[in-house]
């Protein structure tokens, strides 16, 4: 009696464990984000005035390129720009300055809520972050970005903090820096998923520096999260810089990086084919 008893126990414990691999195998080849969390943590990037770092899980396969339709005569003429600037969207999008990095592209694939903690200091500069915003919002194929007042469900949240508290944030022994922004996404699909912004205060900066940074780290939050000394003007210049404003050159790397054709999770590799074919169609 007691054998049989035994033996039905661990049939049924069998069975159960048979079920819930079964449950895990179909919510992971549904690209269920929550599974991703638990099979392959997310990773997380950050960027403090230009310094990258990051965590990285296990890195997945990259997914397999897509065909191209066919151009039209304006759309050849941005993937010839945007070949001419493949040296640069590396280093800015798929390097890092501290750590190491995956080499890989990281993007919102959803509309992104920004929620703006209350602060006094943000009155001051809300007219010019929300017209920026704006010209962010005009990047074609980017996701977009909203004002929200739900904190909890935040998808990116922006925060404006004294100096000594961006050192506390970032951790001792970084470069000195005005801002500072941190992304995490699936490793599988490159999507980011999260994101915080630290703005420190005018008090610890200067007017120039808090408008430089809120677009500069805006920006970086949107995946492209490394710096560059290549282009003095863009917003993306590793020196000591008061740019505000989007350059040129800014705009086509978004556009890029948003573009259909380049997929979260691809390489160097396989970005430099993509725009390579794009450019020469």
């Amino acid at each position: 009696m007691m054998n049989n008893f035994k033996s039905a126990r661990k049939c049924i414990i069998m069975r159960l464990c048979a079920v819930f691999l079964s449950v895990l195998v179909l919510l992971q080849a549904s690209g269920c984000g929550i599974i991703e969390d638990i099979l392959r943590p997310a990773a997380t990037a950050e960027n403090a005035g230009g310094a990258t770092g990051s965590e990285l899980a296990t890195p997945s396969e990259a997914p397999e390129l897509s065909p191209f339709p066919e151009l039209t005569e304006a759309e050849k003429q941005f993937w010839k720009q945007a070949e001419k600037l493949l040296d640069y969207y590396e280093d800015v999008a798929l390097g890092s300055e501290y750590g190491d990095a995956d080499g890989k592209v990281h993007k919102w694939k959803e509309t992104i809520k920004l929620y703006v903690a209350a602060s006094t200091e943000y009155g001051k500069y809300k007219d010019f972050y929300t017209k920026y915003i704006d010209r962010l919002n005009a990047i074609e194929g980017f996701p977009g970005i909203v004002f929200t007042d739900d904190a909890e469900n935040a998808s990116l949240t922006l925060k404006f903090v004294s100096a000594e508290e961006l050192r506390d944030e970032i951790g001792a022994g970084k470069d000195q820096a005005y801002g500072f922004a941190r992304i995490s996404w699936y490793n599988s699909s490159g999507e980011i998923f999260k994101g915080n912004i630290y703005i420190v205060r005018e008090e610890d900066s200067s007017e120039a520096d808090v408008k430089h940074t809120l677009v500069e780290e805006t920006a970086q939050a949107t995946g492209l999260m490394n710096d560059s000394y290549r282009y003095e003007n863009s917003i993306f210049y590793q020196g000591y810089s008061t740019v505000d404003k989007l350059s040129e050159e800014d705009r086509i790397l978004l556009r890029m990086h948003y573009s259909e054709y380049l997929r979260g999770g691809i390489d160097g590799a396989q970005v430099r084919e993509i725009v390579t074919k794009l450019a020469n169609s």
